[in-house]
Order: structure tokens, then sequence, then C-alpha cells
């Protein structure tokens, strides 16, 4: 055993964060959740595959059609495949999804920034990146199927930065470095920011690095070009709707921006100054050593680079609205930023060129997790005492409110209640569609299937609340693992000192 997790004890970690990451979540979506899909939903995925799967004239390219400005292949196709192998249209088995797909992220994006480091920094890592995912920080995303689309946007680009700025040229790592730039354009319309991240990195080593650098790294340089042409081609236009939630000044702007990069305490916007202190220091050492240009410290600035990147895009596209402080569901973009920055620190914290300014990093790290700290412990609660119980209130009510829809045929019913689309006209002609009506959640249609399509989806929607309901047991599957990997780590540690 002793050897087993010497061998395993990188792998054991990440799969206890990914445990402790997915039973937050699925905690959240078995107490406040519901199997019936909501607003976005309704037109996106019905046009999407419900009704072309119902009529029987679905085809792939309908996954690929663009929703606003965006093109959620990804979203759409897992959604799709889960309507296909249940026959129901239900939510709450996306969800479930996305917790394991969220869970299954971060604990890579914790292996990629904190394998290579000391014993002592990636315990630290870890407790953040166990907070950022398994707390309710970001509970709007939480509680859509839909919304999948940020997971495969972050997870995408982040491993094309990890493959293509810190991999062999022409390795198999490498090439799938590039195929993952051309599915985060695939996920989210803000999908062409990796690889313009990896021509930007390319440009600068060239700058600082001369010609050998342009030799080491011209086939990197074409692929990203390549990628952004790509991009070029498939970027869909936003709809006047949306344009008119594009900044009006730069007041707006910057105002958003800096919001965003406080994140979690996006309504102290002057703290983005501080989280984004370290990547900067670490910018201007890249650029004036040639010690700092290593695999390492290249993916922690890319990353940087990369979240700064989005929250400019967001704040472009979307602060010229009422709703303020940013969207809490864009909180799944930012929170790379506190992370990337945290790996920063800890860089700084190693490097023994910078021993005289320790105590001056280990401030910055400590002003960082309290950052964190207020703004997780602020969100949290909100989530926790007003917005998710209001949710689960809104949910029922939905329930109730189609359930009798489709008893009575009376649309009187969706006037004396609500209903999850804001359309009632459109809310209307869905439900009265012979290829959605029948596919719809238990939870509206309760126990009136009888084929063999509705006792498939009966079993799957029993094993995905299954899922959700068994959180504890998986929260204590991870802190089990994580105990045994923290053990393992004290005990190399002792033996070490005492060798």
């Amino acid at each position: 055993m002793p050897s087993f997790f010497s061998r395993h004890s990188w792998l054991l970690a990440a799969l206890a964060l990914a445990l402790l990451v997915a039973s937050g979540r699925l905690a959240i979506i078995a107490h406040y959740g519901s199997d019936l899909p909501y607003e976005d939903q309704w037109a996106a995925e019905t046009n999407a595959f419900v009704i072309p799967l119902g009529e029987g004239n679905f085809g792939p390219a309908k996954l690929f059609l663009p929703t606003n400005e965006h093109r959620i292949c990804f979203t759409l196709f897992t959604n799709a495949a889960l309507f296909v192998l249940s026959g129901q249209w239900d939510a709450r088995q996306q969800m479930v999804v996305n917790a394991l797909l969220y869970a299954a992220l971060f604990a890579g994006v914790w292996y990629s920034l904190a394998r290579p480091q000391g014993r002592w920094w990636p315990a630290l890592t870890f407790l953040l990146v166990a907070a950022a995912g398994g707390l309710p920080v970001v509970s709007e995303n939480e509680m859509c199927g839909f919304q999948s689309q940020f997971f495969f946007v972050s997870g995408f680009s982040l491993y094309c930065l990890f493959r293509l700025l810190g991999s062999p040229v022409g390795s198999w790592q490498w090439h799938t470095g590039w195929l993952a730039g051309i599915c985060a354009m695939l996920s989210l319309g803000s999908g062409f920011l990796a690889p313009l991240v990896v021509l930007v990195v390319i440009f600068a080593q060239i700058i600082f690095g001369g010609f050998e650098s342009f030799r080491r790294c011209r086939a990197t340089l074409i692929a990203a070009s390549l990628l952004l042409a790509f991009g070029w081609l498939v970027h869909a236009r936003a709809p006047a709707e949306t344009q008119a939630l594009h900044a009006g000044n730069a007041r707006q702007f910057f105002t958003y921006l800096l919001a965003g990069l406080a994140w979690p305490a996006t309504d102290l916007f002057w703290l983005g100054f501080v989280v984004y202190t370290p990547g900067l220091w670490l910018a201007w050492l890249w650029c004036r050593r040639i010690s700092w240009r290593d695999r390492r410290s290249t993916y922690i600035g890319a990353g940087i680079f990369w979240v700064l990147l989005q929250a400019a895009g967001l704040a472009y596209s979307r602060s010229n609205t009422t709703m303020w402080p940013p969207a809490n569901r864009y909180g799944d973009l930012y929170l790379y930023g506190l992370i990337f920055n945290a790996a920063a620190v800890i860089l700084l914290l190693e490097r023994p060129e910078l021993r005289r300014q320790r105590w001056g990093i280990a401030a910055l790290l400590l002003a960082l997790l309290s950052i964190f700290g207020i703004g997780a412990t602020r969100a949290t609660r909100h989530a926790l005492t007003e917005w998710l119980p209001k949710q689960r209130t809104a949910f029922r009510s939905h329930e109730k409110t189609i359930a009798a829809y489709l008893v009575t045929h009376d649309a009187g019913e969706l006037d004396r209640g609500t209903y999850p689309y804001p359309v009632r006209s459109v809310m209307v002609f869905m439900l009265d569609n012979p290829a959605i009506r029948p596919h719809l959640p238990a939870s509206v249609l309760g126990e009136s299937r009888n084929n063999s399509g509705g006792r498939r989806a009966s079993l799957l929607s029993c094993a995905a609340s299954g899922v959700s309901r068994a959180w504890p047991i998986i929260a204590g599957l991870g802190a089990i693992f994580a105990l045994l990997a923290i053990g393992h780590c004290l005990r190399s540690i002792v033996l070490c000192r005492i060798a």
C-alpha cells in the first residue's frame, strides 16, 4: 500500500478533489433542483434536437447552429445524447452530468498547476480550488442544465494553452492541443481567445528570444494562426437585442471589467488591482529574464492573460445593462483568474532569487485568500439564504402550473401561476407540440407513461436523482482519499527530515 500511494498520490489527490467538488454541487441539485427545463433551454434545445428528433428529421448540423452570438455544440450534443438515451427531456439529468464534468475540470486544472510544485503549496491550492468549485459561489450555473458551455470553453481553452505552449511540437499532446482549440470555438463565442493568447505568447517569445525562438515555435505559430482563421469562419453575429447590451462608453467597460477581475467580491471592484498584481509581476519577470520562461511560468502567465481577455470580452458585450454587479453565471470564467494568480504567488514564493521580497509576496498571497474568503462567504450566504430558496419555490411553481395545464388544456392555468419561459404564446405552442409533450419530465407528466420509453426514462431519472442524493457518500469518499494523500505527503516529509 505505501508503494501504491507513492506512485499514485497525485492522482489520488486529484480524484479526492473531483469527488469533493462533485459532492458540493450534487448537494445543491438534490435540495433545490428541478427536472423541468428552464428559460433559454425551451428555445435553444427544442429547435436543436427535441422537435427534430420527435418529428424524425434530426441532422447533426442542427447542433452547430448559433445560439445568439455563440455556437454551443458540445452543450447541445451532451444534452441531446441524454435525451436520446432516456427518451426524456430532463434537466436534472443534465445538471448531474454537468456536476461531474465540472468536478473533472477542476481536478485537471489543479493537477496542471500543482503537479510541478513542492510538498506544501499543492495543499493550499487544493483547498482554494475545492472551495471555489464545491461551494455554491456560482450557483446560477448549478441550477441550469444548459450552462455547461462555460465548463466546456474553459476546459478546452486551458488544455489548448497547456499543450500548445508546453508540449514538444509534433507530439501527440501538441496535436491534442490544437484540437482542443477547435473544440473551444465550438463551445462558446469566446473560444477564439485561447489561440489568440497562444499567438501573443509566441510573438513575445520571438521578440525576447530572437531567431532561435522563431525556429522552435514556428509550427505553433502557424497552428494558432490557422485556429484564429477557423474562429473567424465559424463566428456568429450577435442579434440586435444582444448588441444593445454592448458597452456604451469607457466608464461602463472599465467598471464592469474591474468588477469581474475582483470576483467573487465583484461589488468591491477596486480589489481587482490586488488580485491581478501577481500576474503582472510574473509577466514583468518573464519578459526580463530568460530563466523565468519555463513551461510552468509560461502556462500560468498565459492562463492569467486568457482570463483578462475573457473579462474584457464580457465587459464589452454585457456592460450596458442594469444588472450589477456582473451576472453570477460569469463567475465560472472569472474564478480562473483567482486560481491562476494564486499559482503565480506560489511560484514567486518558491523562486530563490526573490527571497528578499518573500514577506511582501506572502502578504500578497494573504490578501488574495482574504478577498476570496470574503467574497465566497458573502456569495454562499446569499445563495443559501436567498437565491436558491427562491429558485426552488419558482421551480415548484413552474412544475405545478405546467402539470395543471397538461391535464386541463386550459391556458388560464398559465395566468394563475408561473412558467419557465417568459413568452406565454411560445410556452403554449411548445406544450401542445406532439414532438415535445411526450418527452417532458416526470414532475409534470407524473406516472402517465407506460411504454418502454417511459420505463427507460424513469430508470435514468431515478439514477440521476439517486446520484444527486448520494452526495454525502461522495463527499465522504473524497475526504478519505484526501486524507490518504495528505498522510502520504506528511510521511514523505518526515522521512526526508529524518534522512
